[in-house]
């Protein structure tokens, strides 16, 4: 069977860190919060080239305030409680994972935790989840949830977390096939480059086009109707199973056993190719199933970037100025609706719309300055 590797990597870490902010991060994060409630936005705290974009809402744990960044991914931390050192949970973003890799991710967290005066060291990390993926360009796959099978000498109760299977599609297509529950683990198969497209994830076309033609090949057009699927194989383990079967606790741990959990994994759960014996257990593992469990044997923490953290912040710049720019032009052609403006005086009304917007502003007006000095904390990230 044909079949490329254009990627492969973690794509999701979360852990819980033993620590307590400072009071003066937390009175720092309290006013941001109440800010991003009142201006309906986010706001910012910064410490340096760290922006930390703060959220109008907390979460659930009793944690305050939840925030982003965009070299590492999303915090969530609680008032400071003597009570409770259990005081911060971190989830990476996959951007971010896939620009820094896995040890890129740990460097650029104590980074942040420093910056902010917080003291945890590796003992204070309690890791609940790690997700790794391998993508494919695959022209020949077609995905076919009774392909998937539980190895024959799992008990009821390990059967009982595994066999769920939730498939989905379209057009006679299989898009996608999940197998298990988390927070347990899990095994899915998808069509990543579909995801790409719904949710405009833009660094990937990037990512997989340097992978395959090297690292001056422009982006993959994947909005091409005629571009095959690009399949992910990815493999997650949660914290019930990472901490109550197999005793994971620290990173000292978490580095000496994933390998063999992920083996495990790979090995109870196989996407296989048919044969015409009756047992489905003896059926073969695909060939792409085996490349994963290779990879996860000899590769598992290796990383080799394929887009310099620069040029994300590049793609996301120019992304979100787009998205803005399709929003204004919305928004003036309802006003063109509105004042009975024909399609051929379109363009030239859009032009002339400019020049109308000075004249609502006046020039003594305070809210104009205002919303732009918000605006360009919230996004100082994307200038840097």
């Amino acid at each position: 069977m044909r079949y490329s590797v254009l990627y492969h990597g973690f794509d999701g870490l979360e852990f819980a860190i033993m620590a307590n902010i400072p009071k003066a991060l937390s009175d720092e994060l309290a006013e941001a919060k109440s800010m991003a409630a009142e201006f309906k936005t986010a706001s910012t705290v910064t410490r340096g080239p760290i922006h930390l974009s703060v959220r109008e809402t907390g979460a659930r744990g009793g944690y305050t305030y939840s925030c982003s960044e965009v070299e590492t991914g999303n915090w969530f931390f609680k008032k400071p409680s003597i009570s409770d050192p259990w005081g911060i949970r971190f989830s990476a973003s996959s951007a971010a994972l896939a620009v820094h890799g896995l040890e890129g991710v740990r460097e650029r967290v104590r980074h942040l935790l420093s910056s902010f005066e917080i003291y945890a060291p590796d003992s204070a990390f309690n890791i609940s989840r790690a997700d790794f993926a391998v993508d494919f360009m695959a022209p020949d796959f077609r995905l076919a949830p009774n392909n998937f099978v539980m190895h024959s000498r799992l008990s009821r109760k390990s059967i009982d977390l595994i066999e769920h299977i939730e498939a989905n599609g379209r057009s006679n297509r299989t898009t996608s096939v999940t197998v298990g529950k988390m927070p347990n683990r899990q095994a899915i198969i998808y069509d990543k480059r579909e995801e790409v497209l719904v949710k405009g994830k833009w660094e990937w076309p990037v990512i997989w086009a340097r992978s395959l033609h090297g690292p001056t090949a422009p982006p993959l057009d994947i909005r091409r109707q005629d571009l095959i699927p690009i399949w992910r194989i990815e493999i997650r383990v949660a914290k019930r199973h990472l901490k109550d079967v197999w005793g994971v606790k620290g990173w000292e741990s978490f580095y000496r056993l994933l390998p063999e959990i992920y083996a495990k994994l790979l090995s109870d759960i196989r996407y296989c190719s048919p044969s015409n014996d009756e047992n489905r257990a003896r059926w073969p593992s695909h060939p792409m199933w085996r490349t994963v469990d290779e990879l996860v044997n000899t590769q598992l923490f290796e990383f080799l970037p394929n887009l310099a953290p620069e040029e994300y912040v590049e793609i996301k710049r120019d992304q979100k100025v787009c998205e803005l720019h399709n929003q204004i032009v919305g928004l003036a052609i309802s006003a063109a609706g509105i004042e009975g403006i024909n399609n051929g005086d379109l363009r030239n009304y859009l032009a002339q719309i400019g020049k109308n917007i000075q004249h609502v502003i006046p020039s003594n007006n305070d809210v104009p300055k205002t919303k732009l000095d918000r605006a360009t904390g919230r996004y100082a990230y994307l200038r840097e």
